[in-house]
């Protein structure tokens, strides 16, 4: 029961639930940029709530280049947390951010980020 407690008091945070969420939604593998552009928050909020969600199980990363990009896990206990936020959370609720998201992905290159953070919504709001 503690591990339960835990993830949710870690997605607690809004702003961690959101990311959470975008990757989840997405289900691909998203550039750090893309999560900072979609969301609107500084690049150093977004890395340590990546790395929280990192530590916790729910999300994995990889460095390609400059670049890094996390998707969420696929292990049981992400998988079941997943299927719950996706019922529970409308995607309506995150409008913004996954209109930003959308708008953010259309700028890949070939299935790859490319274009570096615009800055949070000043680039794509």
């Amino acid at each position: 029961m503690e591990e339960w407690a835990s993830l949710f008091r870690l997605l607690g945070n809004p702003d961690r639930l959101c990311i959470f969420y975008l990757l989840v939604y997405h289900r691909d593998w998203l550039c750090v940029c893309e999560i900072v552009d979609a969301t609107g928050l500084a690049q150093y909020q977004v890395s340590k709530h990546l790395r929280l969600l990192r530590q916790a199980g729910l999300i994995e990363g990889k460095r390609e280049g400059r670049w890094t990009h996390y998707h969420a896990c696929t292990g049981e206990r992400a998988k079941r947390l997943q299927a719950f936020l996706l019922k529970e959370i409308p995607a309506d609720a995150l409008i913004t951010e996954l209109v930003r998201l959308r708008r953010r992905l259309a700028l890949r290159h070939k299935g790859r980020c490319v274009a570096g953070s615009k800055g949070g919504t000043d680039g794509l709001g």
